[in-house]
Parts: C-alpha cells; structure tokens; sequence
C-alpha cells in the first residue's frame, strides 16, 4: 500500500513545439492521448490498496477546460471541446467521463493539478476547480493556473477549490489581462 504520483503530458499528434518543451520539463512522465488513456493508466499504475497522492496534467487549456490529449493548441478552443473524451470541463462532468472511475482513489492530502495555460481563469476556471472537486470527490485540493504556462512555470494565481468547499472560488482573470489593466488604465 502506497500513495502515489502520477504526472501526464499529452502525447503529440504533430508538431507542437509547445507540448514538446513540456516533454523536456517532464521527463519520465507518462503520455496520454485522451482522458480514458490517461485514466486506464493510472488504474493500471496502482495496486492493491494503492492511493493517488498528486495527479498533474500539463497540456493546452483554456479558461475552464484542460485538454487531455489533443496536443493540437489550435483545437485547444471551447468550439472544440470533448472532440474523442480529450478535454476535461464541467460539461463532461457525468457518469460517462472515465474520470468516474478514479473517484476515492485518492489519499489523505492528495492534489489535481491542471497545469494549462489559463485552465483557472475566470468564473469558467473557478466552476471547473471546484465540479472538478466534488465530482472526484475525495481530493483534498483541485488547482489550475489563471495565467500562462510555459517551459518556466506558469504566470499568475493558482485557483484553488479545496474539499468541503461550499461554492466555487472567487474567479480570478488571466494574469496578462490583469497586467494589461494594471499597465494601460
């Protein structure tokens, strides 16, 4: 019995130089090619009375959806959302998103991380966190950034739901938006 990571990087069907530059920042992680991949090989990765500890995506995203897969940032857009289960979002949230099936499987002080850009962003990020959340249902913390991701981290706040929250977080804007403002007012 163990509490385990699980990191994924959406595996390329072209060239993307973004999601290759992850693949430099994430050696050793596991790929995925949709979010039945991804869920198939975290299942596959645990054993008997295994617990998830951290599970982190990095792919493209979008204020209030993860992309999981397509590795395409031209298809990362919500008009192309849950093409072949390979974006997470609150409207795939139900009974047939494999998600379903990772559901307890997760330890005491355990974390999701969306790690795409602007995945937190917005009342669409602070909805996504927190559904996220309640739909897995036994992870302590959901966290997605507002701002960009790159090949040095990520830009702006973390939006953050955490078990036993009532109601979504307080949205937070994209940073370079809040920047923008901040600058040009």
């Amino acid at each position: 019995m163990a509490d385990k990571d699980f990191t994924f990087v959406e595996k390329p069907e072209g060239s993307d130089p973004a999601v290759y530059g992850n693949y430099l920042l994430t050696y050793g992680a596991l790929r995925a090619t949709s979010v039945l991949d991804m869920v198939t090989q975290v299942l596959a990765g645990l054993g008997p009375g295994d617990k998830i500890k951290s599970l982190t995506l990095v792919g493209h995203g979008g204020p209030g959806y993860m992309s999981v897969g397509t590795s395409n940032f031209f298809l990362t857009a919500p008009a192309n959302q849950n093409v072949d289960g390979k974006y997470i979002d609150v409207g795939n949230l139900n009974n047939q998103n494999p998600l379903i099936q990772l559901r307890c499987k997760f330890a005491q002080g355990s974390t999701v991380h969306l790690q795409g850009c602007n995945v937190g962003a917005n009342k669409e990020g602070a909805k996504l966190v927190y559904k996220l959340n309640k739909f897995l249902q036994c992870v302590d913390e959901v966290i997605a950034p507002s701002g960009v991701v790159s090949l040095l981290g990520s830009i702006g706040d973390n939006q953050v739901s955490k078990k036993g929250d009532t109601a979504p977080p307080k949205p937070i804007s994209p940073y370079f938006f809040k920047r923008y403002k901040k600058n040009y007012k």
